[in-house]
């Protein structure tokens, strides 16, 4: 009985350790700063990637191996030992590879970087094959949103009393300085897979999301509206409609406070056509068919390239080239890390090059609208497979934008006196979005099993309104940033 009892002691001490979570810090050996998007393999199948600070989660469980292999652009690769890091407090420290670099430069000829960048032109198609792919990834959507101004002012409305609209306009007030003061911001996380066939048609099959927003500051320019709205239709003849109109372009034909007081709650569901198109706007950007993003970038006649120096990964030679607008439609600016032996993209980073922006509607004095497009930049990762070809293994996008909207609309009743009530309303907002996709499996598929793959209409997620981290205990995923883990908490 005694020897059961050790015997079970044991086992669970076992399998504590197996279910253990690896986590810690990679940063630099000289600077001490943390180092982004490193990937860290306890074995082929199992691994992860550094966060923007540094810092990575993994779990082990059923893994026998005791070691990590930690290996990044520019510096030298490293084995760790799990009792090594524990012993280090976690922290990981690499070191950069620009000694050896000197001594890879047999003669003092500086590489031609059009020349290199022909040669990824000329070998894109044997490095890269997007058919028949099947991705296991992990989606992270975080929306931050800041509301510069928010009025709503009722001007006229012969039908109601003076102390009516005061009171309207004070309490809508009330509500717009909440928005203002507010910081919003909100996030998502997407594990699934998404399923390439031969004709570059797609799946996708969502196994778990999670919504991450404070329900008190749930606030964007549709429920902005939708408040307003509601509002303005409590002072008004519940028993009519009414459209709504600015200008002379007709929004809404029969709004009715009823339909709005009986509006079913939404169920926690998205819409899974919509998640795909989100996640294929990223993926689109790592593809090479014609006009895409990269070819774009490594076209000779869109842009200028300048050899700016060597790197290694996993000990091989890596040319660094940076590129800049030749022609005023080329808009971007960044550097491309690119292999000695194959001439594959490992890296890619860019942005907006100086004095650069996305599309632009300026119509504020004439319609009171206006967008920018100010920020798109990110940064693509791919690796090797066994096969000798490159697949992503990590995208980075974000977008800034710039919304103004200032008019005066009209709520006319449908009925014979028509009556009008006249309101002004000013929306300005900078939305910053940054979405990442980390590839955590990549296999090859045929058309048959692409074939049984169902996609679903709605996908379920779950509310929550503080980061979790049991809800993706075993999951690969990437280490949230301080800013969301904190996010919920009262300090």
């Amino acid at each position: 009985m005694r020897f059961l009892f050790t015997f079970l002691l044991i086992s669970i001490s076992i399998q504590n350790i197996q279910a253990q979570d690896i986590n810690g810090q990679i940063i630099d050996k000289q600077t001490k700063e943390a180092i982004p998007y490193a990937s860290i393999q306890v074995n082929k199948t199992k691994g992860t990637i550094s966060n923007e600070e540094g810092f990575f989660n993994l779990d082990i469980e059923n893994t026998a191996s005791k070691t990590l292999t930690i290996s990044c652009m520019g510096y030298l690769p490293k084995v760790v030992t799990l009792e090594k890091l524990k012993a280090n407090n976690n922290i990981i420290t690499l070191e950069m590879a620009i000694n050896t670099l000197k001594e890879v430069a047999i003669d003092n000829s500086i590489p031609n970087a059009d020349s290199i960048l022909s040669m990824v032109n000329l070998k894109f198609k044997d490095n890269y094959n997007y058919e028949n792919k099947n991705h296991k990834f992990f989606y992270r959507e975080s929306n931050a949103a800041n509301f510069k101004e928010v009025d709503f002012e009722v001007e006229k409305a012969k039908h109601l009393r003076k102390k009516t609209i005061e009171d309207l306009n004070k309490d809508i007030k009330a509500f717009t300085q909440n928005v203002k003061s507010s910081d919003v911001k909100h996030y998502v996380d997407l594990l699934g897979n998404l399923y390439i066939n031969e004709s570059d048609k797609t799946k996708l099959t969502v196994s778990k999301v999670t919504n991450l927003i404070d329900k008190n500051k749930n606030f964007n320019s549709e429920s902005i509206e939708e408040k307003v709205q509601i509002a303005m239709l409590k002072v008004l003849d519940t028993s009519k409609t009414f459209k709504l109109k600015t200008g002379i372009i007709k929004i809404e034909d029969s709004m009715s406070l009823k339909d709005s007081q009986n509006k079913e709650v939404k169920a926690n569901e998205y819409n899974n056509i919509k998640l795909k198109d989100d996640l294929l706007d990223i993926i689109q950007k790592t593809k090479f068919h014609d006009d895409s993003f990269i070819r774009n970038i490594i076209d000779t006649d869109l842009y200028n390239y300048e050899f700016e120096d060597f790197s290694f990964y996993n000990n091989e030679l890596v040319y660094i080239i940076n590129f800049k607008p030749r022609r005023s439609k080329s808009k971007f600016s960044g550097k491309l890390y690119i292999t000695e032996e194959d001439y594959a993209i490992l890296r890619l980073d860019y942005s907006f090059a100086k004095g650069k922006r996305g599309t632009k509607v300026n119509l504020k004095f004439l319609l009171g609208i206006k967008y920018v497009e100010n920020v798109n930049a990110g940064t693509i990762l791919f690796k090797k497979n066994d096969n000798g070809t490159y697949v992503p293994s990590y995208i980075k996008k974000v977008d800034n934008k710039y919304f103004y909207l200032s008019r005066s609309f009209k709520l006319i009743e449908n009925s014979d006196k028509k009556l009008k009530t006249k309101f002004d309303l000013t929306m300005e907002l900078d939305n910053l979005m940054k979405r990442e996709i980390l590839f955590i499996n990549t296999e090859d598929i045929n058309n048959n099993d692409y074939d049984t793959i169902q996609e679903k209409e709605k996908v379920p997620y779950i509310n929550i309104e503080k980061y979790n981290p049991d809800l993706w205990k075993n999951e690969k995923i990437i280490e949230p940033l301080l800013e969301m883990k904190k996010f919920g908490t009262v300090e």
